[in-house]
């Protein structure tokens, strides 16, 4: 493969850019990249890394030319590795990249660099090319950044729950980890984490966590996303009162304002009022503009009658 053809290849699969170490580890000379410098195939970023021409811009290309920058053993972090990995509220536009302090020499000037004092290999994974802290490492190094505020990390933590139940194991276990190391973050995430027992289940929206938390201030105790139904499954609602035969349905506008909505949840409501349950339907509305009328409706359904045997978390409540 001639030189041209190395950088092509490279540049294929790093989205047009290619570390200069990359290609003299390769046998290409630096008088060869200088001259195809001189002639425009190759367009300096920094001293350290070159972009093919011709290629199209893109945030990925501006992050992988951040991560080549910091050196072989850099990372895409924090909020940019976020992004990467696909968590909602993080947007693709930072150029946080992390290497482990003294790993390598030389400021870099594409991104935000952050040298933490440890950072193993096995807290880095790769995504379309890119290396990238693993989804764990990357919560722990957003709990840490200086005022980061402990809600946004707990939303990001049940997003990620979300996606994938094994993320929890995966905090606790790295959790005793980089306790040893003394990081700024680890009591928040200790913290959140404590409150997230195994089988956790987060809720399924933004929404219904802002819902959650209003009926807790209130105390008023829910369990989240339980399927109701038992053989005959009527459908997973969104909260039920421990305690109590009640069900919260948290509606966004989106959802639920169309004829064909408004007709599913009738039906909805009627079968649960089948089995015996109570139905309180909690509006977006109400819930980010008249935050203070959700727990009083809510307590309405509570008094309203005698219960019915409400079950544990992950249990179904069988059709009689």
């Amino acid at each position: 493969m001639n030189a041209d053809e190395l950088i092509r290849t490279l540049a294929i699969h790093q989205h047009g850019v290619v570390a200069r170490l990359q290609l003299r580890d390769r046998g290409v000379s630096r008088s060869a990249i200088r001259s195809r410098i001189s002639s425009g195939a190759l367009v300096p970023l920094s001293p350290r890394v070159v972009l093919a021409a011709g290629c199209p811009p893109s945030w990925k290309q501006d992050l992988m030319a951040a991560v080549l920058d910091a050196g072989p053993l850099a990372a895409a972090s924090h909020e940019a590795a976020a992004a990467l990995l696909g968590l909602p509220g993080y947007w693709q536009g930072p150029l946080d990249v992390s290497r482990q302090r003294r790993a390598e020499r030389g400021l870099p000037v594409l991104g935000e660099l952050h040298e933490p004092k440890y950072l193993p290999e096995h807290h880095v994974t790769e995504i379309d090319g890119i290396r990238v802290t693993t989804l764990p490492r990357t919560l722990f190094d957003l709990a840490g950044v200086a005022g980061a505020r402990i809600e946004r990390t707990s939303l990001a933590v049940d997003n990620a729950t979300s996606r994938n139940p094994a993320v929890l194991a995966g905090l606790r276990r790295m959790l005793d980890e980089l306790s040893v190391q003394g990081r700024p973050g680890i009591t928040d995430m200790r913290e959140i984490l404590e409150i997230r027992p195994e089988g956790y289940v987060p809720p399924a929206s933004g929404l219904e966590a802002r819902a959650i938390a209003l009926l807790d201030e209130a105390g008023i105790a829910t369990r989240r996303q339980v399927d109701l139904g038992g053989d005959s499954w009527v459908g997973r609602v969104d909260l039920l009162a421990v305690g109590f035969p009640v069900v919260i349905e948290v509606d966004s506008a989106v959802h639920h304002t169309s004829h064909s909505d408004r007709l599913r949840d009738q039906r909805r409501d009627e079968e649960l009022a089948a089995l015996g349950l109570r139905v309180v339907r909690i509006t977006d509305f109400e819930v980010f503009v008249r935050p203070w009328a959700v727990a009083p409706r809510v307590r309405a359904a509570l008094r309203a009658g005698p219960g019915v045997p409400v079950p544990e978390s992950g249990t179904s409540v069988p059709i009689s």
